[in-house]
């Protein structure tokens, strides 16, 4: 139901806003996205709906279904589709976390070259842009 407005060029703002608000919860809950993935982009006879999920939030961020100019709702729409991808990346990293916590704890104490450390951004609310 989300996906078709959310890559329809032709679908407003305020549908894609609301739709981006709705999403952005999803995006925030860990277990809800791995079961997406798992349910839907792993099974062979299934649309890949995380993919696309993700496909339409990057073309939403890039401002790609808008053209050259920005309006303030338009700078709006691509922050909150942003704000979905980072809740993505936020929560995939917590999915995450009792596995690396399981594998450093068969490994040495000490801290890993390659650990990355995730920012922390600053949450930005969809009624700023309006």
């Amino acid at each position: 139901i989300l996906l078709p407005t959310l890559e329809n060029h032709n679908s407003t703002t305020q549908q894609k806003r609301v739709q981006l608000q709705f999403l952005l919860k999803i995006c925030q809950n860990p277990q809800t996205l791995v079961e997406i993935f798992l349910n839907y982009d792993c099974d062979l006879e299934s649309n890949n709906v995380f993919e696309r999920m993700v496909n339409a939030l990057s073309a939403i961020a890039k401002g790609s279904y808008f053209g050259g100019t920005f309006s303030n709702q338009e700078v709006g729409l691509k922050t909150l589709a942003l704000q979905c991808l980072v809740a993505i990346m936020q929560s995939l990293v917590e999915w995450c976390k009792p596995l690396s916590d399981r594998d450093n704890d068969e490994e040495a104490p000490e801290k890993q070259e390659d650990d990355i450390e995730i920012a922390t951004f600053r949450k930005i609310e969809p009624d700023q842009f309006e």
